[in-house]
């Protein structure tokens, strides 16, 4: 998905958001129940300000592992904040 640094991020994901996920990443990808209303799944993209802006589907999406994907995700979404103050 995008250019960037290959990575497997775990996410964790609202049930209303694996029709997208099937979309982006195949049918073959396993999502495990996380109780009533969420899944995970672990799945390879590209580290890039793109797939932020993908995974910036609000609430919706929260990346779980790696911790240095999580970070970088927070810089990002701080800069963009910067913006705005």
């Amino acid at each position: 998905m995008f250019g960037g640094r290959q990575e497997k991020v775990t996410l964790l994901c609202e049930d209303s958001l694996a029709g997208v996920i099937l979309d982006r990443f195949g049918k073959d990808v396993m999502m495990v129940s996380q109780g009533e209303h969420a899944f995970r799944v672990s799945v390879d993209i590209a580290v890039s300000p793109q797939f932020f802006g993908w995974a910036g589907l609000g609430i919706g999406v929260q990346i779980l592992w790696p911790e240095s994907v999580r970070e970088e995700f927070l810089a990002y979404l701080q800069n963009i904040c910067g913006n705005y103050q």
